[in-house]
């Protein structure tokens, strides 16, 4: 019965007005809001980016006058095909229109965002309509050209570890949106050597447009996990995004790595990002669009990403193995649950003090702002059929219609290193792969005749010819070099005269040791692939400081040089 009075209604254009008119003399007299936190000027905002966005072919597709009633103001959008498009807000009574639309703020914002359909918010009495319907219906094609500009309006966004870096740099993409935004994270005081608390990053968002509610949060505590999705809760009374951004790293082997750094990768990580999840999942499922993004790498399941750092690599598969699980056990429920990862390093507080704060490596990486449009886009996306899958950030980018990717680089031109964890295919053109770079050859270490130890000893021995005291001063370390099982020691400590030798064991009081095959070090040497890049790629193993490990590229120039 209700679906017959329905299509009796809409065919009788007369009845349809006739029904709603003395509701729309009270209606249009209140005051409401467009959104449930924004101000009239937003709204006036969010039209003025609808007409920079509306061309002459959707203007004549649409081809109506149109009237809001909204917020207390009248706003009209004239789409004629014959008169130059016309966005304002009108004063006093409603003017001439085509159609005019009537509804409540929450609704409104539903049209926006694609959540709800012009047509059905009609049908269930939740949109009030004067006019022609049928014209009525044209508005779907403007409420699309809006929903480019409030994906994230009115929404709230849960980000792990966002008091920096990645996690602060999608929550402000977002916020632009007029989202709200939960950071969750350590950092309530600054630190000596990293930017940024929960509060600084909140005073951010909250400049970039969004509402913000800064929660001290440690990822290893069911109760503060709990407390902070309860504060959210309390706060915005939803959670539509889960980002699940905090990580802990820690580039040792199995031998360096001790169970305290173990405990907090894992319990950070996979744990972490498992049970934010699970206490996240029942409040997503009340979000018309939900979303769970892990930061975490695609599954490959290669030796070379686990050897170098086996309890890493066992963390940061972990979230992976989350989405993997998650995707399929909540797809009936609609909530999205994707993996995002950089095809290239990304230049963050954390790659800095890996590197030393070296600005030769920062020049090879990519800006934050990448991973912050790669994770907006995936999350814009509808829920229910964008799951299960793992990301990478520049190829989200290029199906956006993105073709140009060196305003992200820190240095455009530069040749840009690999992250870890990459798949094969995604490494071309990277730097540190072989055959990248045809520079610095050198016959003698391309003989492929000499033995194995003749070809090292040959490298390593003409460093020590070309070695300045001011080379050697910078390095000042114990170096040793595992290159296919035979052990070289390249000891150039500031205090000693330079030593290299052939061992029988690697010594216990070496500064670093560098494990590797004969191939990656006589790439190495020649120039076709720096140390940094052949450890990121799991081509080379580090034990010890990593960041004197760095210093080995002076050995290798002086090679190159030569």
């Amino acid at each position: 019965m209700t679906r017959l009075f329905h299509k009796v209604v809409i065919k009788n254009h007369s009845a349809s007005i006739l029904a709603v008119r003395s509701h729309n003399a009270l209606f249009i007299g209140q005051q409401y809001r467009l959104f449930a936190d924004a101000t009239p000027s937003e709204t006036e905002k969010l039209f003025e980016k609808a007409k920079t966005l509306v061309d002459d072919k959707l203007k004549s597709e649409i081809n109506a006058t149109m009237v809001f009633c909204i917020s207390g103001k009248n706003i009209l959008f004239d789409a004629n095909k014959d008169r130059p498009l016309k966005i304002e807000v009108c004063a006093g009574d409603p003017p001439k229109a085509d159609v005019t639309f009537i509804a409540e703020d929450n609704v409104f914002m539903k049209l926006a965002k694609g959540e709800m359909k012009s047509t059905m918010a009609f049908m269930t009495g939740k949109l009030k309509i004067k006019g022609d319907i049928k014209l009525a219906q044209r508005a779907e094609k403007m409420f699309k050209v809006m929903q480019k500009e409030v994906a994230f309006a009115g929404k709230t966004v849960f980000v792990t570890g966002g008091s920096r870096g990645i996690g602060k740099a999608i929550a402000l993409k977002m916020a632009k949106d007029g989202c709200n935004v939960v950071i969750a994270a350590k950092t309530t005081d600054p630190h000596p050597k990293l930017e940024g608390t929960i509060f600084t990053a909140a005073k951010e968002i909250e400049n970039n447009g969004g509402k913000c509610l800064p929660v001290q949060c440690d990822l290893r505590d069911e109760e503060a996990v709990i407390r902070a999705v309860n504060q959210a809760i309390d706060k915005f009374g939803k959670i539509d995004v889960l980002v699940n951004n905090a990580s802990a790293i820690s580039l040792t082997g199995t031998e360096e790595t001790t169970m305290k750094k173990y405990d907090l990768m894992n319990q950070i990580n996979a744990r972490g990002t498992f049970m934010t999840s699970k206490y996240c999942i029942p409040h997503l499922k009340q979000s018309s669009n939900p979303h769970i993004l892990n930061l975490s790498p695609p599954l490959e399941m290669k030796p070379r990403w686990f050897a170098p750092h086996v309890a890493y690599s066992m963390a940061k598969f972990g979230m992976s193995l989350c989405v993997l699980g998650m995707a399929e056990e909540f797809k009936e429920q609609g909530i999205a649950v994707n993996a995002l990862w950089p095809r290239t390093a990304i230049w963050t507080a954390a790659m800095g003090m890996l590197s030393g704060g070296q600005q030769e490596m920062a020049k090879m990486c990519r800006k934050i702002d990448i991973m912050a449009d790669a994770a907006y886009a995936i999350t814009s996306k509808d829920s229910k059929s964008c799951t299960g899958n793992f990301f990478i950030d520049e190829e989200v980018l290029r199906n956006e219609g993105i073709t140009d990717f060196d305003p992200y680089a820190i240095e455009p031109g530069t040749q840009l290193m690999g992250d870890f964890f990459i798949p094969e295919r995604l490494m071309e053109g990277l730097a540190g792969m072989a055959g990248t770079s045809e520079e610095g050859k050198s016959s003698m270490t391309d003989d492929s005749s000499s033995s194995s130890s003749d070809r090292i000893m040959a490298v390593l021995n003409q460093a020590k010819l070309k070695m300045t005291d001011k080379i050697k001063d910078e390095i000042n370390a114990v170096l040793v070099f595992v290159v296919s099982g035979r052990t070289y020691l390249f000891d150039s400590h500031s205090t000693r005269p330079l030593k290299i030798e052939v061992l029988e064991q690697a010594p216990n009081t070496c500064d670093v040791q560098m494990i590797t095959d004969e191939e990656t070090f006589i790439q190495m040497a020649t120039g076709k692939i720096k140390p940094t890049n052949a450890f990121m790629s799991g081509k080379l193993k580090i034990k010890g400081n990593l960041q004197l490990a760095i210093k080995a590229e002076k050995i290798f120039k002086t090679v190159n040089n030569s």
